[in-house]
């Protein structure tokens, strides 16, 4: 069967958090295609500044 195709436009919290909401409910649905202006994956930055103080373990840890 061939998966459809989620097309996301902006790299940003709000884009990445419903990407990860739409696999989770469905894995094996979509290809997933995300389109932004950071060269680098989105992160959690509310996170940044705990995580780099200290006070919470990195997620790579």
């Amino acid at each position: 069967m061939r998966k459809e195709r989620l097309v996301v436009v902006g790299n940003g919290m709000a884009g990445c958090r419903a990407v990860a909401e739409v696999l989770k409910r469905d894995p094996g649905r979509y290809e997933v295609t995300i389109f932004g202006a950071e060269p680098r994956v989105n992160y959690d930055r509310i996170m940044l500044s705990p995580v780099l103080a200290g006070r919470n373990p990195s997620p790579t840890s």
